[in-house]
């Protein structure tokens, strides 16, 4: 099912406005995404690929800000899916803010989970009994699976990096406001940080590998717009190591494959050694057109992923009358246009165009359009 989105006046991050932030007057804009809830069987190296099913289910009515776009406010997940593949947990807004709803793979409609107003970046036990979550005021709860009261047991998750990983001996790896990547306990107590972790980074996503081996980390310097590539922790030895550059979202699956998403889309997998940590082989193309980092894949086999709509990630620039009568700026400009901005005059414009890379456009009083040449994979 294809969902729009329209965007909302720019505003602060909280519990009632996270959706994407047009950040101008100026821009009126639609994004729409497909989900697609798909039971995916990776080829092992001595078995052929089995059948595969296919899901379409609408998820949510709002979604969350691209993680890798520019000015993004809340880097963090929407959706997870259950260890068995049973069922989905994902935020959708209401009145309120944002809550957290279940859908069991059967059932036409989702439930809500009461009690988890706020809620951020859903992730499983590994048991798949209990739901544990960050919050837009820098919480870490957990919710059985079946509702009940949320419990907190953590307080200074980062302000802006708020995604987490459910280890298996039964402690959560989150980002602080320190920088720092911190291991605590689900029944609470003191965070205990990685030794390893370079505080100059943050952390876009996490995952955690099986048998406490380490953790799949998407790492991100400065601005996760700009780049970011996965890398893997090491517990044994306490170091990271880069994996896959310009890469973001990255999971392990039983079948031995690092499964992980390039940073312009695509969902791709590669053998990978739990012994090394390291990859084997050549990576090949699972889902063409999976965005970056909105991915989720259960023990069981289930793929969750979103995809965008080419046709409909574009957006018009438009003059606003005070009366709001609106007229196209250009008819024949289409793009994912950010952060336009006029000149003192008002007759010259200037605006980021969203693609592979973000580049800077003028259009002028004549009508004419000319590219900035900038340095950097992302100007505005």
């Amino acid at each position: 099912m294809c969902v729009a989105f329209a965007t909302t006046p720019n505003a602060p991050l909280t519990k009632r406005s996270l959706a994407r932030d047009p950040r101008t007057w100026l821009t009126v804009s639609a994004i729409a995404a497909t989900v697609f809830f798909a039971a995916l069987y990776f080829a092992r190296p001595t078995a052929s690929t089995g059948p595969v099913s296919r899901q379409q289910v609408h998820l949510w009515n709002h979604t969350l800000e691209q993680a890798l776009a520019p000015g993004s406010r809340a880097v963090a997940t929407q959706a997870a899916i259950a260890p068995d593949g049973s069922s989905i947990v994902f935020l959708d807004s209401t009145p309120n803010g944002y809550i957290l709803m279940r859908k069991l793979r059967e059932a036409r409609d989702a439930t809500v989970l009461t009690g988890t107003d706020g809620a951020l970046s859903p992730t499983f036990s590994p048991d798949g009994r209990w739901i544990a979550y960050a919050t837009v005021d820098g919480k870490l709860k957990k919710v059985p699976v079946e509702g009940g009261g949320s419990i907190t047991f953590a307080t200074d998750v980062h302000d802006t990096y708020r995604t987490l990983a459910w280890l298996d001996n039964q402690t959560v790896l989150y980002l602080s406001n320190r920088q720092a990547l911190l291991r605590v306990s689900v029944d609470g107590g003191t965070p205990t940080p990685l030794k390893g972790w370079d505080a100059a980074g943050f952390a876009a996503s996490l995952a955690a590998l099986p048998d406490g081996r380490g953790v799949l980390v998407t790492r991100c310097i400065a601005n996760c717009s700009l780049s970011s590539s996965v890398y893997v922790y090491d517990f044994k030895t306490d170091s990271l190591k880069l994996l896959v550059p310009q890469a973001a979202g990255a999971t392990y699956t039983p079948t031995g494959h690092l499964v992980y998403t390039l940073r312009e889309g695509g969902l791709f997998a590669v053998r990978f050694d739990l012994s090394t940590l390291s990859l084997r082989g050549g990576a090949v193309s699972v889902v063409d057109g999976a965005e970056p980092l909105r991915f989720a894949v259960s023990p069981s086999g289930s793929l969750l992923y979103s995809s965008e709509d080419p046709s409909a990630a574009y957006s018009d620039l438009l003059w606003v009358t005070r009366d709001g009568r609106a007229s196209l700026v250009d008819s024949l400009w289409r793009g994912q246009f950010e952060y336009p901005a006029l000149s003192p005059d008002g007759k010259s414009l200037a605006v980021s165009v969203r693609d592979k890379t973000t580049d800077l456009w003028i259009r002028d009083a004549t009508g004419n359009r000319h590219k900035v040449f900038a340095d950097g994979p992302v100007n505005w």
